[in-house]
Order: structure tokens, then C-alpha cells, then sequence
């Protein structure tokens, strides 16, 4: 039996748990989150991007959720495939 978790939600995840870590949401707006990247990370795959290519589609996503919340977080420069990490583009203030 494999435990294999797609691309697309391995790495929803990751770039939910760093924007979280700076943001308040609700656990609800959380999972909604979570989903709403692996949708469009799945899509983007879907596409012929690579997860090299998917922090864009992070961004976007943020920026809409900030749009509608009246909240700022931060944003993802890429991931690190070979580490598996997430990592935040420092925003000038």
C-alpha cells in the first residue's frame, strides 16, 4: 500500500501552512484555503506547469482571499522541490 499524497495537495499544504503561519483565518477559511490551491495547482499540472512554476498560482490565490478578507500575508518566492519547503518572498513593508 503506497501513501503517495499528488503533487498538487502535497504542495497546496505547504504554501497553505506558510501563509497561515503569518495570517489569522479561521480553521473553516483554512481548509477552504488548502482546497482552493490544490484546485488550482491541479489545473495548473493539468496545464504542463511544473511545481517548479505553481507559486504564481499561490499569489493569485492569496491575493484574492485578500481582497475579500481585508488581510495581508506573505507571498511565495518558489519551492524548494528537492527539500520540500515553501519559501516566503520577503515583501517590503
Amino acid at each position: 500500500m503506497t501513501t503517495d499524497i499528488p503533487d498538487h495537495r502535497r504542495w497546496a499544504a505547504r504554501a497553505a501552512a506558510l501563509y497561515i503561519r503569518r495570517v489569522t483565518l479561521s480553521l473553516a477559511d483554512q481548509g477552504a484555503l488548502e482546497r482552493e490551491l490544490s484546485a488550482r495547482f491541479r489545473a495548473a499540472s493539468d496545464a504542463g506547469l511544473t511545481p517548479a512554476e505553481w507559486p504564481r498560482e499561490a499569489n493569485r490565490t492569496f491575493e484574492e482571499w485578500e481582497a475579500r478578507l481585508s488581510i495581508r500575508g506573505p507571498r511565495i518566492a518558489s519551492f524548494d522541490l528537492a527539500r520540500g519547503l515553501a519559501l516566503e518572498r520577503r515583501r517590503a513593508a
